[in-house]
This record gives structure tokens, sequence and C-alpha cells, in this order.
């Protein structure tokens, strides 16, 4: 795990990038929303930033249990411009889960 790497092209600072074994890795940002309309503006500016990036990035809600992966998902669909393919919005929850399945530990 690497804190706060820039990533090329565009010199994009994340919070965190995680190398895994194939040599590749994977960005992660952390943001907090108040509601899914402020959700929705962060991952808009979130995904003009990372757009260009050759990694997987995800972007982390973090600190508002009340906003379930669920609406996240219902929000994105309904958006009127696509998340880049290399992004991707999860809960911290639903992040957690991913991370365990990555590592085979279910």
């Amino acid at each position: 795990v690497h804190e706060h790497r820039i990533l090329r092209p565009g010199n994009v600072c994340c919070d965190f990038f995680i190398y895994t074994s194939d040599v590749h890795g994977f960005a992660v940002d952390l943001f907090y929303a108040q509601d899914l309309f402020t959700a929705r503006e962060v991952i808009r500016i979130k995904n003009l930033r990372y757009r260009e990036i050759p990694h997987k990035v995800y972007f982390i809600l973090v600190g508002n249990e009340g906003i379930s992966q669920q609406e996240m998902d219902t929000m994105l669909a309904n958006r009127k411009s696509d998340i880049s393919e290399n992004c991707e919005v999860v809960t911290e929850e639903s992040f957690k889960k991913k991370l365990k399945s990555l590592t085979g530990n279910a």
C-alpha cells in the first residue's frame, strides 16, 4: 500500500494505491457525502479527474452508513453521463467485502 501516490497522466493524487501480485494495482479515493445529491456531485468531480488513469479506481463512500450500495447503484444508473470504465463507486462496507473476495478471505 502506498499513501498519496501521484498517478499519471494528469498528476492525480489518490488517497491510497494498493499494489497487487500482477505488478499493477488499483487506486483508492475516499470521500464523504451527506446525502445522495452531494455524493453525485463529488463523484462527478472525481470521475473527471480520474478518467484518464490507466488503473482501476475505487471511489469509496466513508462515514455515512445511511447511504447503501443499492442506493448508490440506483443513483449512478440514473446519471446522464456514465462513470469511466476504470472507476467504481462503492460504500465502505461493499469495498471491504470486495477486498475479502480478492484476497480469498471470504
